[in-house]
């Protein structure tokens, strides 16, 4: 056995300090981490994350995943997705919708947190596309704002 010298022996009885606390380490040790909470919190209060027009591109890496097992999206992969496509974006505004026979579309805002999509008979080759007050809370936008438009196909689900 090894001698130990009697010095480094703390006396019978005496409490050591635990790891981390008693000196200014220890309190410098959680300050650090409290003040980096403090100020991405307010961060995150001043500046709102913005997500919008992802929707197209998550759902092409799904197929690709789906379809390949990698999040590489290749144009079979496109050309899978008619609604992406055959989609496109188109403005809204309020009023009336025109009377007639139209296709059942598929209409969707761009809005990733809030994200609706409803279906609507409509032109599906119009330039600007007329919801009713209705449809455009429903939808989660304002006029003015911008959707993506897709018409069903007769297979497809109809209104």
């Amino acid at each position: 056995m090894r001698d130990i010298p009697s010095s480094s022996i703390p006396p019978r009885g005496a409490t050591l300090p635990a790891a981390g606390h008693g000196g200014k380490a220890g309190t410098a040790s959680w300050r650090f981490p409290l003040l980096l909470a403090l100020v991405l919190t307010a961060l995150l209060v001043l500046f709102q994350p913005k997500y919008a027009g992802d929707v197209v591109e998550y759902t092409a890496v799904t197929v690709a995943l789906a379809d390949h097992g990698s999040a590489e999206v290749r144009l079979e992969d496109i050309d899978r997705v008619r609604a992406i496509r055959k989609s496109r974006l188109v403005d809204v505004s309020e009023g009336q919708p025109a009377p007639g026979d139209w296709p059942a579309c598929l209409v969707a805002n761009e809005n990733y947190t809030n994200f609706r999509a409803m279906l609507v008979r409509t032109n599906p080759k119009c330039e600007r596309l007329v919801l009713t007050a209705a449809e455009l809370d429903a939808l989660k936008c304002n006029a003015g704002d911008t959707v993506r438009l897709v018409r069903l196909c007769p297979e497809e689900k109809t209104a």
